[in-house]
């Protein structure tokens, strides 16, 4: 079997959508590839689920280790990948059939990376918006050019809507941090960005389907982790600065942003801790005078900063009514 790319999916207690997200990576029109299912210590049956697709398909490989995180389940996968391509599909998600093709044609030669666009979804997998994405493919000149453009914008910063080369993640050692508990993503990609060469590349196409329900993506930080995402932060922020200038400011937009979610997870009812509430507001005080005078930063991000500090528990409740009424009108929070 001539295995192109390999296509990474952590599993843990996803027993109830296991089944549509395999079936969808199995139905890709792009036949090469191997599926890593890695579970990590699930207790609902997904264990029982993986075991059974394996039997189905051998291009699916099962690994069953103890329960470590997300990031620990994808470094294992990419220890036993052989794939020149790396790729990662979250075990509540799915894919469009023609995914890996589409994306797979665009890599030549000097070509480092490939993404790709998602649709946000319902706990039901269904798309919020089904209208086709606006803008057209870009091409980056340079991984520093598209690594300013990932951290300005915020977007397609997740490893699940991108496909990597290989050689790149192993001739590096680049892992998944395993300490860290939010954006461990974005750091992942950083790191990969500035170990490659070649240009980059971001599709246009809604190919990812991002599955938002209450045992997904959405989890509280405690304490301990909130301070390793600042200590991780605060070690980014001077390294991108070293890249360019462009690079260090824009992943300090980034970061005041992450520190916002921060900050409204420690506000949460049942996950309260007013200690590090403290810190991170402090630190988002240190950042407010570059971000409310930056241009290109909304005035309606300017004013939630704003209401965040001097009330966050209300800004926060008022804020999340108001992302799930444009959510269902298919508009972005």
């Amino acid at each position: 079997m001539n295995i192109i790319l390999s296509v990474i999916v952590p599993v843990f207690q996803a027993g109830s959508f296991l089944d549509r997200c395999i079936s969808s990576i199995l139905a890709s029109t792009y036949q090469d590839i191997e599926i890593l299912l890695v579970d990590d210590g699930s207790t609902d049956g997904s264990a029982a689920i993986c075991d059974a697709w394996a039997l189905k398909d051998p291009r699916i490989t099962v690994i069953h280790k103890p329960n470590g995180g997300v990031s620990s389940a994808r470094n294992e996968g990419l220890h036993r990948a052989v794939g020149k391509y790396i790729t990662f599909v979250d075990a509540d998600d799915y894919i469009a059939e023609d995914t890996f093709a589409t994306a797979l044609s665009y890599f030549q030669e000097d070509v480092c990376s490939v993404a790709y666009k998602a649709s946000i979804c319902d706990s039901q997998g269904i798309p919020f918006h089904t209208a086709p994405a606006s803008g057209n493919t870009l091409f980056f000149a340079t991984p520093l050019e598209a690594l300013e453009y990932y951290w300005y914008t915020g977007k397609n910063t997740a490893v699940w809507c991108r496909i990597f080369l290989h050689e790149v993640i192993t001739r590096n050692h680049i892992l998944f941090d395993t300490e860290t508990a939010i954006n461990e993503e974005g750091l992942f990609i950083t790191d990969y960005f500035s170990k490659c060469s070649g240009r980059a590349v971001q599709l246009n196409n809604r190919f990812y389907y991002y599955v938002t329900h209450e045992g997904s993506a959405s989890r509280h930080i405690t304490g301990a982790q909130a301070a390793k995402v600042m200590e991780n932060y605060h070690t980014l922020i001077p390294y991108c600065d070293s890249l360019s200038c462009t690079c260090g400011l824009n992943i300090r937009y980034r970061y005041t942003e992450i520190l916002l979610n921060l900050l409204k997870s420690q506000c949460e009812r049942d996950n309260r801790n007013p200690e590090m509430r403290s810190v991170i507001r402090q630190e988002l005080y240190t950042l407010s005078k570059q971000y409310l005078c930056a241009k290109r930063v909304p005035l309606r991000r300017k004013v939630y900063l704003i209401s965040v500090l001097l009330s966050p528990g209300l800004t926060y409740r008022l804020a999340g009514t108001l992302k799930k009424h444009l959510l269902l009108q298919g508009k972005s929070w």
